[in-house]
């Protein structure tokens, strides 16, 4: 999967998880409250936050907005739920887990 904006890989990214058996998800467009998950849902019960990117090198930049990202994302798994950073080089392996989780 290659994408050249966010929003494309957003797009493809709604109808893959809409696949997943037992889950809910919304997309989060509150812009005033910075570092939250772009999708919030549940997975047979286990809360899931999922930040999109498009790209890895996107998900791994050292900027402020995307160090928030990262320790909000290890806030919400220190309390038990799914949250990780979702790109094309990595979608198949989180939609794996997700499906997976119980």
């Amino acid at each position: 999967m290659s994408y050249q904006l966010e929003s494309t890989f957003s797009k493809a990214l709604t109808k893959k998880l809409k696949e997943i058996p037992n889950s809910w998800f919304i997309r989060v467009e509150i812009k005033y409250i910075r570092g939250i998950p772009d999708r919030i849902g549940c997975v047979n019960g286990r809360f899931v936050a999922l930040e999109t990117k498009k790209c890895e090198k996107e998900a791994l930049e050292k900027s402020g907005r995307v160090l928030l990202q990262r320790v909000i994302i290890k806030k919400i798994q220190e309390a038990g739920g799914f949250a990780d950073f979702i790109y094309p080089e990595n979608c198949q392996e989180i939609l794996t887990k997700l499906a997976e989780l119980q």
